[in-house]
């Protein structure tokens, strides 16, 4: 996350509340209710707002907030929304800005995958529109190794795609910055070692094939006006694919970079591929990150 101007920091309240009776029994002896959960946040978001009128307000910061449904996560989080819109009603005055919840691990069965992000972002929409998404807490399971960069790639891509305010990495090693987690996150920000990155106006993107197989996330790059493709090849062989283009003007060359099992040690530079205003084909290496980076007309 980029450190905010003083008009944009964001105060997220408290961490995880519902451990409270397990990790602070000394002050909290008895299990955090949910009402409870919801005065305090009422209180000290008030208090804070107050005291800097400028602030962002992001909470609960909770796991059973947002998991589910083993921990009923759909009926927490319409409780928790519709309590803070019933007192901007009342109040006429916002004090949450940003849901915010805990991931502990984007990559296993207990959270149903990808789509809950998308769920999320939908059930705040519904119950508190305007509300941002947030989840300062993210893990993946097997990240250090290229099967769970690439994992690390479409997680990133499924926030963009959802509108999140912002997602926090829990836990990051030397090792992790130079093997393929890092790489996972330089696709983004520093894909040529120069500095360029990937867009920053997510857009929605369609190629042909299974998207068990592979995926896309696209995004329009304000500062050239240049599209930005990443395609991920979750499959242990190559495959051909026709990406189509819709209310794009393109050049008629896109560079190409790509990270994946031919070469873990870097983002590699790939020939230049011809683009038509339909679209183009291409074959996508096997385990492989591919960005296609087109420039405008």
């Amino acid at each position: 996350m980029v450190t905010p101007k003083k008009s944009h920091i964001i105060y997220q309240l408290d961490n995880e509340v519902s451990n409270w009776a397990f990790m602070h029994r000394d002050v909290h002896p008895q299990p955090v209710t949910y009402a409870e959960i919801v005065n305090q946040t009422i209180i000290y978001a008030s208090a804070v707002k107050e005291a800097d009128p400028t602030a962002k307000i992001a909470a609960p910061s909770e796991i059973q907030f947002g998991w589910y449904p083993d921990w009923g996560g759909d009926k927490n989080v319409m409780y928790f929304l519709q309590n803070l819109k019933a007192y901007e009603d009342k109040n006429g005055k916002r004090i949450l800005d940003v849901f915010d919840v805990h991931y502990p691990d984007a990559n296993d069965n207990h959270w149903p995958k990808l789509t809950d992000v998308a769920h999320l972002r939908k059930m705040v929409d519904q119950y508190y529109p305007g509300t941002d998404i947030s989840f300062s807490e993210w893990t993946m399971a097997g990240s250090g190794a290229l099967n769970g960069a690439l994992a690390v790639v479409d997680q990133i891509g499924e926030y963009a795609r959802a509108r999140t305010a912002f997602a926090s990495l829990w836990g990051l090693s030397t090792a992790d910055i130079n093997g393929p987690l890092g790489f996972s996150f330089r696709i983004f920000r520093n894909y040529d070692t120069k500095g360029s990155m990937f867009g920053d106006q997510y857009i929605s993107g369609t190629m042909s094939g299974n998207e068990a197989q592979s995926s896309i996330h696209s995004a329009i790059r304000k500062s050239d006006g240049a599209l930005t493709i990443l395609v991920i090849n979750k499959m242990s062989a190559d495959q051909k694919s026709v990406l189509s283009l819709k209310g794009f003007n393109p050049a008629s060359k896109a560079h190409v970079f790509e990270y994946g099992a031919d070469n873990e040690k870097a983002i590699v530079s790939k020939p230049d591929i011809s683009v038509s205003s339909s679209g183009f084909t291409y074959s996508y290496s096997a385990f492989s990150i591919t960005l296609v980076v087109v420039p405008k007309m």
